[in-house]
């Protein structure tokens, strides 16, 4: 606990750095991770010699844009033994995996060290907007209720309810309601399909400050939230990879990076988020192009602080699904249900203009020859009839997922509207 206190602290002191002693600071930090992932984790180390480089190399804080970049890609299909660190003794080492928002989902590897970290800037940031730890937090999140009660909960304090996202969308609104929590946890989408549930039904919930996690909060969306809920929102920009990586504050809604644990590499010319979690020495990301594009800003906040922070950021973007009664599922559901097989590599969700549902499946090479193609097509359709007992549902095995319209991949995508579009019920 006093550990905790001191990373809280440190948060804090991190944040305020400015100029050459944060460049300093992230310098020092970089070299320190460089050359751990060089002696330590086989895929780094074969990454940097196969580039030439050798983190002797880095002598000031330009020296930062020689590192070479982690592509996403190439790092999922390396198999995890070689992404693990042979160093690190972890107390309790905790299996991860990505949301597979763009239908790739990521298994990582992580300590009881770093979540408790990542926990505190969850606090330090909440704490911004006046979280109290008499506070019930409710999370709209990826996995269920299953997790133990922390013993301080029944005394009334840090209490959190996690509603799984694989429940159907009614129950999940209904347990919203009866929770009433004092802060609410999810993204902008589903946000957006509850607000317009909840104003249908002359509802209306007050929560001290909900929280948008998992998706850019676009300003037309960010208006209609504040509006319906008529309190701030707390906009968390993070990743499994690396956690929470910026935060707003609420004096200026500007996205300031977390400092203390993350590096975005800002000395390369380029958009693209290049990131280092500094606290994950068991399966570590280190100059790891994350596969956003964001733009970092210089300059003075209202709030105080004077750190570079994120200005604009690109994320993805994906539809809902529409049962033919009008119901619309979140891709939430489809990320869980899909990725929890560990033979798919990649996967989209197409709905078709008459209602029909194609699951398009990339497996992974290595399961190709010796993966029951029926087996997991019937387990993947069984899974789904969760909330799709009455649609038509394929699977389908593929060499390639196509890109969206837009360009970008998307895990779900959908042509199909109900007629009594304006009475859409969820």
């Amino acid at each position: 606990m006093i550990e905790l206190l001191k990373y809280y602290r440190k948060i804090g002191k991190i944040q305020k750095m400015r100029g050459d002693n944060l460049e300093k600071w992230h310098f020092n930090k970089m070299k320190t991770m460089v050359t751990y992932t060089y002696e330590n984790v086989e895929y780094y180390h074969k990454l940097y010699e196969d580039a030439g480089f050798h983190p002797s190399v880095l002598k000031k804080p330009e020296d930062l844009e020689k590192i070479p970049v982690a592509d996403k890609d190439d790092y999922r299909c390396v198999p995890l033994e070689k992404r693990v660190s042979s160093a690190k003794k972890a107390r309790k080492i905790i299996r991860l995996s990505t949301s597979g928002s763009s239908g790739k989902p990521l298994t990582l590897l992580s300590d009881t060290a770093e979540l408790a970290k990542q926990r505190v800037k969850w606090f330090y940031a909440m704490g911004k907007y006046g979280y109290s730890p008499f506070d019930l937090i409710v999370h709209i999140f990826r996995s269920g209720t299953s997790q133990s009660e922390p013993i301080w909960s029944k005394f009334g304090i840090f209490r959190r309810e996690i509603i799984s996202v694989l429940e159907p969308p009614q129950k999940i609104f209904k347990k919203v309601r009866e929770f009433n929590p004092d802060i609410l946890v999810a993204n902008r989408s589903f946000f957006l399909m509850m607000i317009d549930e909840f104003l249908k039904q002359g509802v209306n919930i007050r929560p001290k400050f909900i929280i948008n996690i998992g998706e850019v909060l676009y300003p037309k969306d960010y208006e209609k939230i504040v509006s319906y809920f008529g309190v701030p929102i707390l906009n968390i920009y993070s990743s499994v990879e690396c956690g929470n990586i910026a935060y707003t504050c609420p004096e200026g809604n500007r996205l300031h990076l977390h400092h203390e644990s993350i590096f975005i590499n800002y000395f390369r010319d380029t958009e693209k988020v290049i990131i280092t979690n500094y606290e994950n020495y068991v399966c570590p990301f280190v100059n790891y192009d994350l596969g956003d594009i964001a733009k970092i800003s210089f300059g003075d906040c209202c709030c105080g602080l004077s750190s570079p922070y994120i200005s604009k950021i690109s994320g993805k973007d994906n539809d809902f699904i529409y049962l033919k009664d009008g119901t619309r599922i979140w891709y939430q559901f489809f990320n869980v249900v899909v990725k929890s097989f560990d033979e798919v590599n990649q996967f989209k969700i197409v709905q078709h203009r008459d209602g029909s549902i194609d699951v398009l499946v990339k497996l992974f090479e290595c399961a190709k020859p010796s993966a029951d193609r029926e087996a997991l097509a019937n387990g993947i359709k069984q899974k789904l009839a969760i909330n799709l007992k009455h649609e038509q549902v394929s699977v389908r095995f593929v060499d390639e997922i196509p890109l969206g319209p837009s360009g970008k991949l998307q895990s779900v995508e959908s042509s199909f509207r109900p007629k009594r579009g304006d009475e859409i019920e969820a």
